[in-house]
């Protein structure tokens, strides 16, 4: 191991590009909801009938959109 592997990440990570995170300041917790129901009835004496539903729902689920993707076919089209 060298020093440079010691050495911490700069913050706009390896291509030199800053990193730039921002919240809703009215953010609200996402939640997610789960729940199930199963009946079960036996039919004659050797059987049994069974039913059953799963569910889950999910609300204010937070996600990442990216912007100013860099392309690199750009960079070796320039470079020609």
């Amino acid at each position: 191991m060298s020093v440079a592997d010691a050495e911490p990440p700069s913050p706009g990570g390896p291509s030199g590009v800053e990193t730039f995170f921002a919240f809703d300041t009215n953010l609200r917790l996402p939640y997610t909801r789960q729940w199930s129901a199963a009946v079960e009835q036996r039919v004659g004496a050797n059987h049994i009938l069974s039913v059953s539903y799963l569910g889950a729902q999910g609300r204010r689920l937070l996600r990442a959109e990216v912007y100013n993707l860099f392309n690199h076919k750009f960079r070796a089209a320039s470079a020609a």
